[in-house]
């Protein structure tokens, strides 16, 4: 790109600004939209469904960007940079478990630290290339075993 220390950093103050800066984008342009795919109303095994399979659709989207950039930023060497994106992350994992305590989940912590991690391991294989029907028919398999985990809601 032809782009010089000097001038990334008269621009940017700092490679970490610059990073902090997409993922400040990405947040806003990229993200799932996580209150309206948790929406009160829905039974919650199958918003549940729905944001990982809407996850597949997103991670997958661009030939060469594959996954959340804030997620593999959490997994990043950089200290600087996974702090940055561990930060940006608790919205969205305080969205999701919000919603799990508000569904009747069995063990809220523990559904919630499912949902969490399944989403990583999309992140994960969309990075490597994964399809998105492949993906996809991990999202559903995943939302499936989640129909034990809350109790019955009441009428």
């Amino acid at each position: 790109m032809d782009i010089v220390a000097p001038s990334l950093y008269a621009a940017y103050g700092s490679k970490a600004e610059l990073f902090d800066r997409a993922m400040k984008r990405y947040v806003v342009t990229d993200s799932l939209p996580m209150y309206g795919i948790l929406s009160p109303g829905r039974p919650p095994v199958e918003a549940l469904t729905d944001l990982f399979v809407q996850a597949t659709i997103k991670y997958t989207r661009h030939e060469t960007r594959k996954g959340c950039l804030i997620i593999e930023g959490m997994r990043a060497d950089d200290e600087t940079a996974r702090g940055m994106a561990t930060e940006l992350a608790k919205g969205g994992t305080e969205a999701i478990a919000s919603y799990v305590r508000t569904q009747n989940a069995k063990d809220p912590e523990r559904v919630t630290d499912y949902v969490l991690m399944t989403l990583r391991g999309l992140s994960s294989y969309a990075c490597l290339g994964y399809s998105t029907e492949r993906l996809t028919e991990c999202a559903k398999m995943a939302g499936r075993a989640l129909a034990g985990d809350f109790l019955a809601h009441a009428a």
